[in-house]
């Protein structure tokens, strides 16, 4: 059954955090992460490796201008994957804040304060994805204004396409590629994780805003998850055990599941 856009927004306005990186030019950027449960934090693999430093401000620290320095950072093997896992600090998880009367309830780990991450794999995608509806959030930087906001855009799924120097699938979405959108997720109106919204595809003398906007799949996060032996706690943790069933996949060694062994790269940051 189909979400609005309003009601996504809703439910998962609170799970998308800023990551403000500095890279070793010296140079500031903004990114998205966004809060997959039990103090992880999902992104793009560009948006946090080889930086200077690294800050993950959720929205509620937003509201105060602070954020803090990740516990570590968690690389797949392959560099092909352009995802990456945040370990927060536990003032990162997200928070929501429930008028009770004159009082303000705080509520961790609130009812859709995790994003579903669905399971839609390479091996089983659904055919109404085409042309359905999508949202995406993100923190582009916007000329003329003071502050980084979050900004959150109704899209539609255009297009399902490998790229020839990376093996995961990858969705093309109609809204324009702008900075700040990699690492955010792209969730379906059908209530779970599309993709994570990494780069726009362009001839290399175009500007970013006149190529195609790529989400990839699932696929690459899942994958990084059983890697490093990431165990989640509710929704999303059920369907971790069912993928890492091995009877769930009829043919051995495709899509979720296929790599061996943990991976090596871990970027601890305090």
């Amino acid at each position: 059954m189909a979400v609005s856009s309003q009601e996504l927004f809703d439910r998962y306005k609170d799970c998308v955090g800023c990551v403000f990186v500095l890279d070793n030019k010296g140079d500031e950027h903004t990114g998205a992460a966004f809060y997959i449960g039990d103090g992880y934090f999902a992104t793009a693999r560009h948006v946090v490796d080889e930086k200077q430093s690294i800050t993950l401000s959720s929205p509620t620290q937003m509201l105060t201008n602070t954020g803090s320095t990740p516990k570590r950072i968690l690389l797949p093997s392959t560099a092909h994957a352009d995802v990456a896992i945040i370990e927060g600090q536990p003032e990162s998880i997200p928070i929501r804040h429930v008028w009770v009367g004159d009082n303000v309830k705080q509520l961790k780990e609130i009812v859709g304060g995790a994003v579903p991450l669905g399971g839609e794999t390479v091996d089983w995608l659904d055919p109404k994805l085409m042309l359905s509806k999508a949202v995406a959030f993100g923190y582009p930087p916007i000329p003329v204004t003071t502050t980084t906001g979050l900004v959150v855009v109704t899209t539609e799924v255009n297009a399902l396409v490998t790229k020839y120097n990376a093996p995961h699938q990858h969705f093309v979405v109609s809204m324009i590629p702008r900075k700040g959108f990699s690492g955010g997720p792209l969730i379906s109106e059908y209530g779970y994780l599309l993709g994570i919204i990494i780069e726009g595809l362009q001839e290399q003398d175009q500007a970013p805003e006149t190529g195609f906007a790529v989400a990839v799949s699932v696929d690459p996060l899942l994958d990084l998850l059983w890697e490093h032996g990431i165990k989640l706690s509710g929704e999303n943790g059920d369907l971790l055990e069912q993928l890492w069933n091995p009877g769930f996949y009829e043919s051995e060694g495709v899509g979720f599941g296929s790599a061996s062994g943990k991976a090596e790269l871990v970027i601890a940051l305090s």
